[in-house]
């Protein structure tokens, strides 16, 4: 006789399976999310070392540099949702 006894297909271990599957798609959410917040980082450290005339040939005031590389971030999480 079984000490756990389950009304779910599968029993225990289907439950375990459903687990594991959850925690694999959370790391990889937390993968993602860390890749992205690299890729910002990024992308704000290069558009800072740029001169206030090299900005301006690019269309991008220095007050704006921030909002721009979010900009950038939120269309790399736009994309991958689509």
């Amino acid at each position: 006789m079984s000490l756990i006894q389950s009304s779910a297909p599968g029993g225990f271990g289907n439950m375990l399976g459903t687990v594991g599957a959850r925690y694999a798609q959370i790391r990889a959410a937390v993968a993602d999310r860390t890749e992205r917040r690299r890729k910002y980082r990024q992308t704000l450290a290069e558009l800072r070392v740029l001169s206030d005339r090299e900005l301006a040939d690019i269309g991008i005031p220095r007050a704006h540099i921030r909002r721009v590389a979010l900009e950038e971030f939120a269309k790399d999480t736009r994309h991958e949702a689509v």
